[in-house]
């Protein structure tokens, strides 16, 4: 993930440091457009809705990518 540095610069970072803002977000988004969902159905719907990626190079429990439209729109079927 592209991120600023020092400096005024910019470098590229990998690891749950950089995706936890990310995750954050979507689960905030998700629970804005959820509003009734407790914290175990806000997980099932961002890991529910995630996009296969099996190509990742590194290992995931999930072997996903983060979807946040796909889980918001799930919200609607609940």
């Amino acid at each position: 993930i592209l991120s600023t540095f020092p400096n005024n610069s910019y470098a590229f970072i990998s690891g749950t440091s950089m995706a936890t803002p990310h995750v954050t977000g979507a689960l905030a988004l998700v629970k804005s457009a959820c509003r009734t969902l407790n914290i175990t159905q806000l997980k099932a719907a961002i890991l529910n809705n995630l996009d296969p990626a099996a190509l990742l190079t590194r290992p995931t429990i999930t072997k996903g990518r983060l979807n946040v439209n796909k889980a918001v729109r799930s919200c609607s079927s609940l």
